[in-house]
């Protein structure tokens, strides 16, 4: 029974991690592609989106990691 807790509390560790990392990545590539459009600058805010959305979101992940792994 406590095994099973555990595999359920890792799968909702594993599932939070990932929408967050998805989320921030897909959102930061979006903002930085309607940049791209307002001020016709291509590629450039759209790598930027990119390397923020990566950034923040191990960020994001790293600060779950430890808060839900506290216990």
């Amino acid at each position: 029974m406590k095994t099973d807790r555990r595999i359920l509390r890792m799968l909702v560790l594993v599932g939070s991690i990932s929408f967050q990392m998805i989320f921030l990545i897909v959102g930061a590539t979006w903002l930085g592609t309607k940049l791209d459009a307002l001020w016709q600058s291509k590629p450039t805010f759209t790598l930027i989106g990119v390397l923020l959305g990566i950034l923040f979101g191990l960020i994001s992940a790293i600060y779950t990691l430890v808060r839900m792994t506290k216990d």
